[in-house]
């Protein structure tokens, strides 16, 4: 009897052995399933917040191309609303994907723009100074004429007197000439 009792404790620690095996196995396993899930789950997450993140610049686009839609709507007919909503409503699709290269590429052209215009600024001011000069050169020039033309205005006025004073002196002489006349005829 005791052969069949060390037989069954054996047999019971050989099914207890198996089963601590079986437990830890499961263990592991389940570990391992814990960890795999907790993995996926952060995955989930961050997708999720990538979607979402999609969903709201999603929504923007849509915003911004509601807003163009009902612009154009508005400057064109109803046939040609209905044409061109049916194109902006298959344009959605390139324009979620080429937006941020536009986006860069305005940047980069207003960033041109204002370079152009700073040169344009700068250019403006230098013939706007240019010309001050050209001005103020035109001015000094206008001043010496208008003085030149003073001094000559006084040279005639004076020749003018002197030309009255000669007149007057010319017709007192030929008064007194008409008068020494008349006084030898009515002496004769």
């Amino acid at each position: 009897m005791k052969s069949e009792n060390d037989k069954s404790i054996e047999y019971l620690n050989l099914c207890k052995k198996v089963a601590e095996e079986k437990f830890l196995s499961r263990q592991e396993v389940s570990k391992d399933t814990i960890w795999k899930l907790e993995e996926a789950m952060s995955l989930q997450k961050q997708h999720l917040y990538s979607i979402e993140t999609s969903r709201q610049l999603l929504e923007s686009m849509e915003v911004k191309l509601s807003v163009r839609e009902k612009e154009q709507n508005y400057m064109k007919g109803d046939d040609v609303k209905m044409k061109d909503q049916m194109n902006l409503t298959s344009m959605r699709g390139k324009e979620s994907n080429d937006m941020i290269r536009q986006r860069d590429t305005k940047i980069e052209e207003h960033l041109e723009a204002v370079k152009s215009l700073k040169s344009e600024n700068s250019k403006l001011k230098n013939e706007i100074s240019d010309f001050r000069i050209l001005v103020e050169s035109a001015t000094v020039r206008l001043q010496e004429e208008k003085v030149k033309n003073n001094t000559k205005d006084c040279i005639i006025e004076e020749l003018n007197d002197k030309v009255l004073w000669i007149t007057e002196a010319k017709m007192r002489m030929i008064s007194e000439y008409d008068k020494s006349i008349e006084d030898l005829e009515s002496r004769k």
